[in-house]
């Protein structure tokens, strides 16, 4: 993947941020205000500076699962793939039913090409948000690719018996 490609996944995947919910009773108004500069900064394309804020969160509330998910989306942006995995694994664990949690998990696992697992993620992800069109889509991308996976796989098993 070249640089373009890069930042052009950079922002989309900016633009799908979520909007932070309005502060529930355990978030207070602090944690609200930096939530909303974070993602503002995300979307913005200033992601370490977002990043500073979510741990500011995170240091204050260490259960908020939306930062959690979100430094798992900057570490994703960032190539930090491991890191990545583990916030957003650790936000769906707070928050189980957030279809942008599944569906992100998915886009990290595609990319360590771990096609059976991305999948499965993206069935959670359709689960909890079965409108989302760009669930679904990369649900089929990631099917077709596991097909092709499964075909070199079988190739090279078949190459190697030779």
């Amino acid at each position: 993947m070249n640089r373009q490609e890069r930042r052009r996944q950079a922002k989309a995947a900016a633009k799908s941020l979520p909007a932070v919910a309005p502060p529930a009773s355990q978030y207070s108004a602090q944690i609200d205000a930096m939530m909303h500069a974070a993602v503002a900064h995300h979307r913005a394309g200033r992601p370490s500076e977002a990043a500073t804020l979510y741990r500011s969160v995170l240091a204050t509330q260490p259960d908020h699962p939306d930062a959690h998910h979100l430094l798992g989306v900057i570490a994703l942006q960032s190539g930090r793939i491991s890191d990545a995995e583990r916030q957003i694994r650790h936000a769906i664990g707070l928050r189980s039913n957030d279809g942008q949690y599944w569906n992100n998990l998915g886009v990290v696992l595609k990319r360590t090409g771990r096609f059976v697992d991305a999948l499965d993620a993206y069935r959670q992800a359709i689960r909890w948000a079965p409108q989302s069109s760009a669930h679904w889509a990369n649900f089929v991308d990631c099917s077709r690719l596991a097909r092709i996976n499964a075909h070199d796989q079988d190739l090279c098993a078949t190459v190697l018996a030779c």
